[in-house]
């Protein structure tokens, strides 16, 4: 999978090259359409949802994880770096029927480090606006679900764009039941914007309702994108914290 690299001010961004009908794109809708036959008919603000809408909005969760997970690999390979990067929709055994139990994990070393991957779809604004506007999301607490969840070591943040966003704020054409038809015609591009470790969120970010991140009945742990680590930095943090973390429970 190839990247291109695009500046948004000082803020660097990757481009995924997203060819239609690629391992990739086939993996992703073979995985969300088993995912859409278990999952909760309710999107995360409580409302209701038929089957291509849920297929096609876990396609698109799918396909993020999936670009993330071998960004890292090629990263990692790229460095040197000895560390096993697995998704867990690629080694579940329940058949889809359980909650994820991580998006990513990172090994080595007998020692285990995991990462979230927040991703959003962008259909009103320009890039730039996006990247000045949006944020990394944090851990959350969700009224649904009714739990905190688990803070884990990182965040990264993929989002998708919509290139006719001016036609869409006049039209709104945009369909949550055809993403991989979008992302196939070139319509949907998916940005890989950077992240954050827990500890950045923790100590520069903020607590935002998901109201106002249109993501629901959850209050995340937020930090602008600009404030936080642009894709090439991210890559780098996770790499040097892995590396010297694996490299410490060598010597133990």
């Amino acid at each position: 999978m190839k990247f291109e690299q695009i500046s948004i001010g000082d803020h660097l961004i990757l481009r995924a090259n997203l060819e239609n009908g690629s391992e990739s794109i086939s993996l992703a809708q073979n995985q969300a359409f088993k995912k859409a036959e278990k999952v909760h008919k309710d999107a995360p603000s409580g409302r209701k949802r038929n089957f291509d809408e849920i297929r096609s909005q876990n396609f698109l969760g799918t396909l993020a994880d999936i670009v993330c997970a071998r960004l890292l690999k090629a990263y990692f390979k790229k460095h040197h770096l000895d560390i096993c990067v697995t998704r867990y929709d690629d080694v579940r055994t329940d058949d889809f029927e359980d909650h994820d139990q991580y998006d990513i994990k990172l090994s080595s070393q007998g020692r285990d480090y995991l990462v979230e991957i927040r991703s959003s779809v962008c259909i009103y604004m320009p890039l730039n606006s996006m990247i000045r506007n949006w944020q990394i999301l944090g851990p959350y607490a969700s009224s649904v679900k009714g739990v905190t969840e688990t803070e884990k070591p990182f965040y990264l943040r993929p989002i998708y764009h919509l290139s006719s966003f001016e036609e869409n704020k006049k039209t709104n054409k945009y369909q949550r039941t055809s993403a991989d038809e979008m992302i196939g015609r070139g319509e949907l591009q998916l940005y890989f914007v950077g992240g954050a470790t827990n500890a950045i969120l923790q100590a520069k970010g903020r607590n935002e309702a998901g109201q106002e991140l249109k993501q629901g009945n959850a209050e995340f742990r937020v930090l602008d994108i600009t404030d936080g680590l642009d894709a090439k930095e991210v890559l780098e943090v996770i790499g040097q914290i892995a590396k010297k973390e694996f490299a410490g429970s060598e010597n133990e």
